[in-house]
C-alpha cells in the first residue's frame, strides 16, 4: 500500500490534534480552577473586611455611648458642686450677718460700760486738786463725754466709743497724778511722772543719791543745764542728766523748761 503525501500530512495533523487537545483541556481546567480559587479567596477577604468593619462600627458605637454617659455624669457632678457652692456661700453670709449682729451688740454694751467708767473717773478727778491747765483739760473731757452720749443715743457706736476713749486719755494722767500725790502725802513714797518733764537747773546744785540732805552727793550740775524730771518724793525731784546719770535735786533748784 502506498501513501500519498496528502494522506501522510492528514495523519500527522490528526495525531497533533490528539496530543494538543488534552493539553489544552488540562490547561483550561487548571486555569478555571485557579480562577475559582482566586475568586473564592477574594470573596473570603471581602467577607472578612465586612465583618471587621461591622465589628469596628459596633465598638465605636459602644465608645460613643460610654463617652455620652460619662459626659452626663460629669454634668450631674458639676450641678451638685454648683449647688454645694451656693449653699456654702449662703452659710457664710449667714455667719457674717450673725457675727455682725453679735459684734454690734457687744460693741454697744462695751461702749456703754466704758462710758460709765469714764464718767466716774471724771467725777473723781473733778473732786481732786488741779491747776488751771488741768481744769481746762477736764472741761474738754467733759464735753467729749456729752458728745459721746449723744452719739450713743443716735446709734453711732463707733463715734461714741472714740469720744469716750479720747476723754479717758485726757483725764487719765491727771487721775494718776492725783492718786500718786495722795500716796505720797500718806507715805512720802516716790511718785513717778506719767511723762518725763523737761526742766532746767536754776543755779548750780548738788545731785544726791536719794531724796534728802543726808544722802551722798553724786555729782553737781551747773545753772542752765537741761535735764529730765522722772519722779518726785515730797520736796525732792529725781532727775536724769544724759551725761552724768540720775540723782535727786531739791525742787526749788529746778524750773520747767519753756
Amino acid at each position: 500500500m502506498s501513501w500519498k503525501t496528502s494522506d501522510i500530512v492528514n495523519v500527522l495533523i490528526v495525531q497533533q490534534k490528539m496530543v494538543v487537545l488534552p493539553i489544552i483541556t488540562v490547561l483550561v481546567m487548571t486555569g478555571c480552577a485557579i480562577q475559582k480559587k482566586e475568586e473564592s479567596q477574594q470573596e473570603g477577604q471581602s467577607g472578612n473586611i465586612v465583618k471587621n468593619t461591622a465589628a469596628l462600627n459596633e465598638e465605636l458605637e459602644q465608645r460613643d455611648s460610654e463617652v455620652a454617659r460619662l459626659q452626663l455624669k460629669l454634668l450631674e457632678k458639676q450641678a451638685e458642686i454648683n449647688q454645694l457652692v451656693l449653699s456654702l456661700q449662703y452659710a457664710i453670709q449667714e455667719v457674717v450677718r450673725t457675727k455682725a449682729k453679735l459684734r454690734s451688740h457687744s460693741s454697744k454694751a462695751e461702749t456703754v460700760a466704758n462710758l460709765a467708767e469714764v464718767k466716774m473717773a471724771l467725777k473723781s478727778v473733778e473732786a481732786g486738786p488741779m491747776n488751771e491747765q488741768q481744769r481746762r483739760v477736764v472741761h474738754q473731757a467733759g464735753q467729749m463725754i456729752l458728745m459721746s452720749n449723744e452719739a450713743l443715743e443716735a446709734g453711732n457706736i463707733d463715734g461714741a466709743s472714740y469720744l469716750s476713749n479720747r476723754a479717758h486719755q485726757l483725764i487719765r494722767p491727771i487721775s494718776v497724778q492725783q492718786r500718786d500725790q495722795k500716796r505720797s502725802e500718806k507715805s512720802g513714797a516716790e511718785v513717778v511722772f506719767v511723762t518725763p518733764l523737761k526742766v532746767n537747773v536754776l543755779k548750780r546744785c548738788n545731785v544726791r543719791k536719794g531724796p534728802g540732805l543726808g544722802e551722798d552727793v553724786l555729782f553737781k550740775l551747773d545753772s542752765g543745764t537741761s535735764v529730765k524730771a522722772l519722779a518726785y518724793a515730797e520736796n525732792w525731784v529725781q532727775i536724769e542728766d544724759e551725761n552724768k546719770g540720775r540723782g535727786w535735786v531739791y525742787f526749788q533748784l529746778l524750773g520747767i523748761a519753756q
